[in-house]
């Protein structure tokens, strides 16, 4: 009876034919699969690339849209600011009221004016900014200075124990365990052996 069930049972056969043609079928599979694959880059890799190129011209295409537009209303506001100005001026004029027309110096001199307070505005925050600048890195770098001044005090200070420890073993080692303050001392140890 256990022989019959011995040989119904399945068992991993030793042949190394055997193996090594799996192993050649496994090898051609993997072979086929990295073909097909490549094949199947190269096939949609154009596709792909023309796509990515497409979306990213037509984005382009989109900013340059809204910049036109953006663009064209500026100019818009700018004539109808000349044209309205022009026909102030005219109404003025005909009114008898010339001393009331902003010249154009008047203009330039507002703008001038300031454009300078916005350059000393600038210049004041950009000292202000760099004094700032300055005094947080003088204050980081004492702050470093001190913590590298506290450790190396504190590494000076662990060296001098170990250098304390390392000196007192030395000493019992050479007066044999005794310290050189006491009755036995190292004449003493030498006049005994």
């Amino acid at each position: 009876m256990n022989i019959r069930k011995l040989r119904t049972q399945i068992t991993p056969q030793n042949n190394d034919a055997r193996n090594e043609c799996l192993r050649s079928k496994d090898r051609q599979l993997i072979i086929m699969l990295l073909i097909q694959v490549l094949i199947t880059i190269l096939c949609t890799l154009p596709f792909s690339v023309v796509n990515i190129t497409s979306m990213i011209f037509q984005y382009l295409i989109t900013l340059f849209d809204y910049g036109d537009a953006i663009n064209t209303f500026y100019t818009f506001r700018n004539e109808m600011k000349c044209m309205i100005m022009e026909a102030i001026r005219f109404i003025l004029t005909k009114l008898g009221l010339e001393r009331f027309i902003p010249s154009e110096r008047q203009g330039q001199v507002r703008r001038i004016t300031h454009e300078k307070a916005v350059s000393t505005m600038l210049q004041e925050i950009h000292e202000q900014l760099e004094k700032t600048i300055r005094m947080s890195l003088q204050t980081t770098l004492n702050q470093v200075y001190k913590e590298k001044d506290l450790d190396t005090k504190n590494r000076f200070a662990k060296y001098s124990n170990q250098l304390n420890d390392v000196k007192t073993r030395l000493q019992r080692e050479t007066y044999g365990n005794t310290h050189p303050g006491s009755r036995e001392n190292s004449t003493y140890n030498i006049v005994q052996q």
